[in-house]
């Protein structure tokens, strides 16, 4: 993985405390929605193994 990007409406509580939550950063916030990212550099390994187990 390189970066992962999302965006969310503004007034989207939920959608915006789960991707705090995985550990994106918030990068812009244009016309009522933000946008975030998550690039591999900024986790470690053993977060990158915690964050993407597959679920059986």
């Amino acid at each position: 993985m390189q970066t992962v990007t999302a965006q969310c409406a503004a007034d989207n509580r939920g959608s915006y405390r789960i991707l705090e939550k995985l550990g994106f950063e918030r990068v812009s916030q244009p016309q009522g929605m933000i946008c975030w990212t998550l690039s591999s550099k900024t986790l470690t390994c053993a977060q990158q193994a915690s964050r993407f187990q597959p679920v059986f």
